[in-house]
């Protein structure tokens, strides 16, 4: 009967699933990754939707310094990008990760390139982002990539 500062005293024991043991980043973004569908089905459960919402078109990208959640989003989702890093969301979030994984993660957010692929395969977009990621990326000092 754990009772850590939740807001959300129900269903704690059941959100922490199967929490894996993540002594490096790479095994740490695997397990994330494992997770991720355990995570939007726990904040629709405990009806977190906003914040479910908001990861919806995310991707897990990976996990630097063990500590630091990236995630991809593909271009236009701006308004997530921004939201989910925003307060209520990103604590909710992070709450969340922490039952199902064992540790704090902070979140990061980064535009995908074309139709979800976080590699360097460029696809000759260039310059030409449209102007509200143009923003989000200023607002969240992210990156394309």
């Amino acid at each position: 009967q754990e009772s850590q500062e939740s807001q959300e005293p129900q269903d704690s024991q059941e959100a922490q699933g199967s929490p894996a043991v993540l002594p490096e980043s790479a095994e740490l973004s695997e397990a994330v990754d494992h997770i991720w569908n355990a995570l939007l089905q726990h904040l629709q459960k405990d009806r977190k939707i906003q914040a479910r919402a908001y990861l919806l078109p995310a991707r897990p990208l990976r996990v630097e310094e063990g500590r630091v959640l990236v995630l991809g989003y593909p271009k236009g989702y701006a308004t997530h990008m921004e939201q989910i890093v925003s307060h209520p969301h990103k604590q909710v979030v992070q709450k969340y990760l922490e039952r199902l994984t064992r540790r704090k993660l902070d979140i990061k957010v980064e535009v995908l390139n074309n139709d979800g692929n976080s590699g360097a395969n460029g696809g000759g977009q260039g310059d030409e982002l449209h102007p509200l990621v143009k923003a989000a990326i200023t607002i969240l000092d992210g990156k394309v990539i």
